[in-house]
């Protein structure tokens, strides 16, 4: 699984859109909003939907 929310730069929008041509499971958000803390939220947010209650 690839997890691409790069920071709102030269290329990060184009980056993010070319994830949908792959094959593989991604994460992404469209647009600028991306970085360290987008990425340890769903980091967190995975971890919380594998761990049984």
């Amino acid at each position: 699984m690839i997890i691409g929310v790069p920071v709102g730069f030269i290329d990060a929008a184009e980056s993010k859109e070319a994830l949908l041509g792959l094959s593989i499971p991604f994460i992404t958000c469209r647009g600028p909003k991306g970085g360290s803390p987008v990425a340890a939220a769903i980091i967190n947010t995975l971890s919380l939907l594998a761990t049984p209650p």
